[in-house]
Protein backbone atom coordinates (compact mmCIF):
# COMPACT_ATOMS: atom_id res chain seq x y z
CA UNK A 1 0.00 0.00 0.00
CA UNK A 2 2.81 2.41 0.87
CA UNK A 3 4.52 1.69 -2.46
CA UNK A 4 1.33 2.59 -4.36
CA UNK A 5 0.83 5.75 -2.26
CA UNK A 6 4.46 6.72 -2.85
CA UNK A 7 3.91 6.73 -6.63
CA UNK A 8 1.42 9.58 -6.24
CA UNK A 9 3.57 11.86 -4.08
CA UNK A 10 6.77 10.99 -5.98
CA UNK A 11 5.33 13.05 -8.84
CA UNK A 12 5.87 16.13 -6.70
CA UNK A 13 9.63 15.45 -6.62
CA UNK A 14 9.69 14.93 -10.39
CA UNK A 15 7.93 18.27 -10.96
CA UNK A 16 10.45 20.05 -8.73
CA UNK A 17 13.39 18.46 -10.59
CA UNK A 18 11.93 19.46 -13.96
CA UNK A 19 11.49 23.03 -12.79
CA UNK A 20 15.13 23.14 -11.68
CA UNK A 21 16.30 21.80 -15.06
CA UNK A 22 14.26 24.34 -17.01
CA UNK A 23 14.61 27.60 -15.13
CA UNK A 24 12.82 29.56 -17.88
CA UNK A 25 9.57 27.64 -17.40
CA UNK A 26 7.05 29.39 -15.16
CA UNK A 27 6.59 27.49 -11.90
CA UNK A 28 3.29 25.72 -11.30
CA UNK A 29 2.33 25.69 -7.66
CA UNK A 30 -0.04 23.26 -6.03
CA UNK A 31 -2.26 24.71 -3.35
CA UNK A 32 -2.21 23.07 0.09
CA UNK A 33 -5.86 22.07 -0.45
CA UNK A 34 -4.97 20.30 -3.72
CA UNK A 35 -2.03 18.55 -2.06
CA UNK A 36 -4.27 17.40 0.79
CA UNK A 37 -6.92 16.19 -1.67
CA UNK A 38 -4.34 14.21 -3.63
CA UNK A 39 -3.00 12.66 -0.41
CA UNK A 40 -6.42 11.49 0.81
CA UNK A 41 -7.43 10.14 -2.60
CA UNK A 42 -4.03 8.51 -3.15
CA UNK A 43 -4.39 6.88 0.28
CA UNK A 44 -7.77 5.45 -0.72
CA UNK A 45 -6.32 4.27 -4.06
CA UNK A 46 -3.41 2.72 -2.13
CA UNK A 47 -5.80 0.92 0.22
CA UNK A 48 -7.89 -0.44 -2.66
CA UNK A 49 -4.95 -1.50 -4.86
CA UNK A 50 -2.19 -2.02 -2.30
CA UNK A 51 -4.34 -4.26 -0.08
CA UNK A 52 -7.46 -5.14 -2.07
CA UNK A 53 -5.59 -6.22 -5.19
CA UNK A 54 -3.98 -9.02 -3.20
CA UNK A 55 -7.38 -10.57 -2.51
CA UNK A 56 -9.01 -13.25 -4.58
CA UNK A 57 -11.84 -12.04 -6.81
CA UNK A 58 -14.42 -13.70 -4.53
CA UNK A 59 -13.19 -11.76 -1.47
CA UNK A 60 -13.04 -8.35 -3.12
CA UNK A 61 -16.77 -7.52 -2.68
CA UNK A 62 -16.49 -7.97 1.11
CA UNK A 63 -13.37 -5.82 1.26
CA UNK A 64 -15.02 -3.24 -1.00
CA UNK A 65 -18.10 -3.15 1.25
CA UNK A 66 -15.91 -2.68 4.36
CA UNK A 67 -13.99 0.22 2.82
CA UNK A 68 -17.24 1.83 1.66
CA UNK A 69 -18.66 1.51 5.19
CA UNK A 70 -15.55 3.21 6.56
CA UNK A 71 -15.89 5.99 3.97
CA UNK A 72 -19.53 6.52 4.98
CA UNK A 73 -18.40 6.82 8.62
CA UNK A 74 -20.05 3.61 9.81
CA UNK A 75 -18.64 2.35 13.09
CA UNK A 76 -17.07 -0.85 11.74
CA UNK A 77 -15.27 -1.51 15.04
CA UNK A 78 -18.58 -2.10 16.82
CA UNK A 79 -20.37 -3.61 13.83
CA UNK A 80 -17.74 -6.31 13.25
CA UNK A 81 -16.68 -6.58 16.90
CA UNK A 82 -13.05 -5.75 16.13
CA UNK A 83 -10.87 -5.99 19.22
CA UNK A 84 -9.19 -2.57 19.08
CA UNK A 85 -9.59 0.66 20.99
CA UNK A 86 -12.86 2.42 20.14
CA UNK A 87 -12.32 5.58 18.11
CA UNK A 88 -14.68 8.17 16.71
CA UNK A 89 -15.26 7.61 12.95
CA UNK A 90 -13.85 10.51 10.94
CA UNK A 91 -14.89 11.83 7.55
CA UNK A 92 -12.53 10.68 4.81
CA UNK A 93 -12.65 13.65 2.41
CA UNK A 94 -12.84 12.01 -1.01
CA UNK A 95 -15.24 12.91 -3.79
CA UNK A 96 -16.30 9.70 -5.54
CA UNK A 97 -18.64 9.49 -8.55
CA UNK A 98 -21.49 6.97 -8.74
CA UNK A 99 -20.03 3.47 -8.65
CA UNK A 100 -20.78 -0.13 -7.73
CA UNK A 101 -17.29 -1.03 -6.54
CA UNK A 102 -14.16 0.92 -5.67
CA UNK A 103 -12.32 -1.55 -7.90
CA UNK A 104 -14.08 0.05 -10.91
CA UNK A 105 -12.47 3.45 -10.30
CA UNK A 106 -9.08 4.98 -10.97
CA UNK A 107 -7.84 8.14 -9.29
CA UNK A 108 -6.43 10.74 -11.70
CA UNK A 109 -4.40 13.25 -9.63
CA UNK A 110 -3.84 15.59 -12.59
CA UNK A 111 -7.64 16.15 -12.72
CA UNK A 112 -8.27 15.60 -9.00
CA UNK A 113 -10.99 13.13 -10.03
CA UNK A 114 -11.99 9.48 -9.90
CA UNK A 115 -13.03 7.96 -13.24
CA UNK A 116 -13.92 4.53 -14.56
CA UNK A 117 -10.90 2.43 -15.53
CA UNK A 118 -12.37 1.97 -19.01
CA UNK A 119 -12.21 5.73 -19.58
CA UNK A 120 -8.45 5.79 -18.92
CA UNK A 121 -7.68 4.22 -22.33
CA UNK A 122 -8.88 5.08 -25.84
CA UNK A 123 -11.58 2.92 -27.40
CA UNK A 124 -10.01 -0.20 -28.88
CA UNK A 125 -9.81 -0.61 -32.64
CA UNK A 126 -8.47 -3.80 -34.20
CA UNK A 127 -5.28 -2.90 -36.07
CA UNK A 128 -5.48 -3.56 -39.81
CA UNK A 129 -3.23 -6.25 -41.23
CA UNK A 130 -2.55 -8.05 -37.97
CA UNK A 131 -2.96 -11.75 -37.36
CA UNK A 132 -5.48 -13.23 -34.94
CA UNK A 133 -2.67 -14.04 -32.48
CA UNK A 134 -1.60 -10.38 -32.43
CA UNK A 135 -5.03 -9.07 -31.40
CA UNK A 136 -5.14 -8.28 -27.69
CA UNK A 137 -8.46 -6.70 -26.71
CA UNK A 138 -8.19 -4.70 -23.49
CA UNK A 139 -10.46 -5.88 -20.68
CA UNK A 140 -11.22 -4.18 -17.39
CA UNK A 141 -8.67 -6.45 -15.67
CA UNK A 142 -5.93 -5.85 -18.24
CA UNK A 143 -6.51 -2.07 -18.11
CA UNK A 144 -6.21 -2.09 -14.31
CA UNK A 145 -3.13 -4.31 -14.36
CA UNK A 146 -1.44 -2.24 -17.09
CA UNK A 147 -2.13 1.04 -15.29
CA UNK A 148 -0.90 -0.19 -11.92
CA UNK A 149 2.09 -2.00 -13.44
CA UNK A 150 3.05 1.12 -15.39
CA UNK A 151 2.70 3.32 -12.30
CA UNK A 152 4.81 1.00 -10.13
CA UNK A 153 7.54 0.41 -12.74
CA UNK A 154 7.89 4.13 -13.56
CA UNK A 155 8.78 4.74 -9.93
CA UNK A 156 11.13 1.77 -9.59
CA UNK A 157 8.79 -0.35 -7.44
CA UNK A 158 9.17 -4.11 -7.63
CA UNK A 159 6.05 -5.89 -8.83
CA UNK A 160 4.72 -9.42 -8.88
CA UNK A 161 1.65 -10.30 -10.95
CA UNK A 162 -0.10 -13.44 -9.74
CA UNK A 163 -3.25 -15.32 -10.69
CA UNK A 164 -4.60 -18.56 -12.11
CA UNK A 165 -3.12 -20.14 -15.23
CA UNK A 166 -4.55 -18.85 -18.52
CA UNK A 167 -5.85 -15.49 -17.31
CA UNK A 168 -3.60 -13.38 -19.55
CA UNK A 169 -0.96 -12.26 -17.07
CA UNK A 170 1.98 -12.88 -19.41
CA UNK A 171 0.34 -11.25 -22.42
CA UNK A 172 -0.75 -8.25 -20.35
CA UNK A 173 2.70 -7.71 -18.85
CA UNK A 174 4.51 -8.22 -22.19
CA UNK A 175 2.14 -5.77 -23.91
CA UNK A 176 2.78 -3.15 -21.23
CA UNK A 177 6.54 -3.64 -21.45
CA UNK A 178 6.52 -3.45 -25.28
CA UNK A 179 4.31 -0.35 -25.38
CA UNK A 180 5.86 1.72 -22.59
CA UNK A 181 9.19 0.25 -21.55
CA UNK A 182 11.02 -0.59 -24.76
CA UNK A 183 12.94 2.61 -25.45
CA UNK A 184 16.25 4.36 -24.77
CA UNK A 185 15.54 4.56 -21.04
CA UNK A 186 14.17 1.03 -20.43
CA UNK A 187 14.71 -2.48 -21.67
CA UNK A 188 13.38 -5.83 -20.55
CA UNK A 189 14.31 -9.47 -20.77
CA UNK A 190 11.50 -11.94 -21.38
CA UNK A 191 11.80 -15.52 -20.13
CA UNK A 192 9.10 -18.17 -20.38
CA UNK A 193 8.31 -20.61 -17.60
CA UNK A 194 5.72 -23.35 -17.88
CA UNK A 195 3.32 -24.46 -15.15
Amino acid sequence: MIQVLDTFVSDWNVIIVRRDENEDAPPEYMTPKEAEEICFNALLFGIVWGIGAQLEETSRPKFDALVQEILSQDNVITKYEIDVEQVEPKKFPVNLPEFKSLFELSYQPQNLAWISWTKTVPEYEVPTGCTYAEVVVPTLDSIRINNNLNRLLRYGKHTLIVGPTGTGKSITVLNELKQNFENEEYTYLSMAFSA
